[in-house]
């Protein structure tokens, strides 16, 4: 968050430190690059300040430590405690009983197999939080879930559903009113439930970071071990879940490729820096946004390139040393100020 001051150019003395939690999610994200420069702003008004970075699946300090402090001195501390965890992959094959059941759950014999484990895993444990990789998916499993089974205990979870809704299903599943929730990332994050005893990722999470960010929210104690159980939907499924697997016991996590010179981002922080000051200077600007890591390579014809663009616009007035906010600036930088893409469907 930037504080605006009441004096221009006030030092904001009270910032000493920034925490950037699950810093992993930021580098891979524009979010993440937005929030690079928007922290070089910061200093602009607060001077330096200590950057804390904090996650339990780096898969490269180095860049994701660069990513947070630019050019800084950096201390990269390891206190991860090397817990086991317990993984398996499973291919479930369809049988004559699966076959029977076309007609009521309206899908293939080979999706009604993987259903079946599900539920039979639900059934097995206390609390079970199962991941799939998208939304449509997480719809399809819980709605047919509910015409099979008329005892229902599982719901759905994902950032398009609103939030009341959501609240209402993580509360149900905090207190054991249901057994299990089918969740897309929306619950990768900041969710401590003490009881989930199993996590169960349908089909392959493509990333060992992934998995082992999702399996960790089972086992939440020093003496439980997290497990998890991939349910894969073919034979290269499986080949690739496997993989990751090993990969994720080893801790082998994939390193981090941050956006490289996002012009949207640029932009958008450029009629940010116009926000707070009447006029700003061309090599100020550069200075600024040059210190952050994604734009450590930036040159300044390229940065002149998006104000000019962004002159044409009529977003800035532009005079090729300096420039200033039009009108039209403030509705741009509050209606594109998450970095989120829409979606229409």
């Amino acid at each position: 968050v930037l504080f605006r001051s009441k004096r221009m150019g006030q030092h904001l003395t009270s910032v000493r430190h920034v925490v950037v939690d699950e810093i992993h999610e930021l580098v891979e994200s524009k979010r993440g690059t937005q929030l690079t420069i928007a922290l070089e702003r910061l200093v602009e008004r607060a001077g330096e300040f200590q950057r804390i970075g904090l996650s339990a699946t780096v898969g490269s300090p180095k860049i994701t430590s660069a990513f947070l402090a630019g050019a800084r001195d950096i201390l990269v501390v390891d206190v991860s405690l090397a817990r086991p965890l317990d993984l398996s992959v499973e291919f479930p094959t369809s049988t004559k009983r699966d076959k029977a059941l076309i007609n009521t759950l309206h899908m293939r014999p080979s999706t009604i197999a993987r259903l079946r484990r599900l539920h039979a895993l639900v059934d097995a444990h206390k609390a079970v939080l199962a991941f799939v990789n998208t939304r449509s998916m997480a719809e399809l499993l819980t709605s047919r879930y509910a015409a099979w089974d008329v005892h229902n205990k599982i719901q759905v979870h994902h950032s398009s559903l609103a939030k009341d809704v959501r609240l209402v299903a993580e509360q149900s599943f905090k207190d054991g009113s249901i057994k299990g929730l089918i969740s897309t990332s929306s619950l990768e994050l900041g969710i401590d439930i003490g009881h989930i005893e199993l996590v169960v990722q349908y089909q392959s999470p493509r990333q060992a970071s992934r998995l082992v960010q999702r399996v960790g929210r089972s086992g939440h104690s020093f003496e439980k071990t997290p497990k998890g159980i991939v349910i894969c939907s073919d034979a290269e499924d499986v080949l690739e879940a496997a993989v990751i697997c090993d990969h994720a016991v080893k801790h082998q996590l994939e390193p981090p490729r941050a956006h490289e010179l996002a012009l949207d981002v640029l932009a958008h922080q450029l009629i940010g820096l116009a926000m707070e000051t009447p006029r700003v200077s061309v090599g100020k600007a550069y200075e600024i946004i040059h210190r952050a890591y994604p734009y450590r390579n930036l040159d300044v014809d390229t940065m002149i390139s998006v104000l000019r663009q962004l002159h044409d616009e009529r977003y800035i007035w532009f005079d090729e040393t300096s420039y200033r906010r039009s009108g039209n600036a403030l509705k741009y930088y509050f209606f594109n100020v998450s970095m989120i893409p829409d979606e229409e469907k």
